[in-house]
């Protein structure tokens, strides 16, 4: 795939929540390294044990899910 025109975090506090969205930045201020080096990063506010999240990365010919299965298969975040 390409460079990725837009990356988005969708994250949910518990399972069978909606999810919510954020957008991903590639600036070097969320976390992401040095600008335009082609790292994402983004935080999402949080308070509960197990939140769970993926990704969804696109540019004008293609968009890609992580994991690939996100409708099914989600990150999670252990506190």
């Amino acid at each position: 795939m390409q460079q990725a025109q837009r990356v988005l975090l969708a994250y949910r506090s518990a399972s069978g929540e909606a999810f919510k969205t954020i957008v991903m930045h590639d600036d070097g201020q969320h976390a992401d390294g040095k600008a335009k080096d082609g790292v994402y990063g983004a935080s999402f506010p949080d308070n509960s044990r197990n939140a769970q999240y993926y990704i969804y990365a696109e540019n004008d010919s293609a968009g890609v899910f992580f994991p690939e299965r996100a409708e099914r298969e989600v990150l999670e975040v252990k506190r």
